[in-house]
């Protein structure tokens, strides 16, 4: 009994933590918005197929929304953001090559 107990506690506090986020339209919007200042993602944007995967990809785009848009605004050229986005885009890309910089 206390162990049924200690489940359900446990899996309301799991559901109702801050850590989780929830990815939005809005979100996605909001990050890809300051990931467009930088040079390293205008690459991505003017290559045709990682173009395609940022604007329609539904996987890569819940990927970007799931970023810190409070630290993407503060520091939007950390290279950690840089390597996320290029692995989300090399696991759905067919060409790695045209990524990979």
């Amino acid at each position: 009994m206390r162990l049924v107990r200690f489940l359900s506690d446990l899996a309301s506090i799991i559901s109702f933590s801050p850590f989780i986020t929830e990815v939005t339209g809005e979100r996605i919007g909001e990050n890809l918005k300051y990931l467009k200042r930088n040079e390293w993602f205008q690459k991505y944007l003017n290559n045709d197929e990682s173009r395609k995967l940022i604007v329609s990809d539904k996987y890569v785009r819940n990927e970007i929304g799931k970023l810190n848009t409070k630290s993407i605004k503060r520091n939007p050229y950390k290279n950690k953001y840089q390597k996320y986005v290029r692995k989300v885009l090399q696991k759905k890309s067919q060409n790695i090559e045209i990524i990979s910089g």
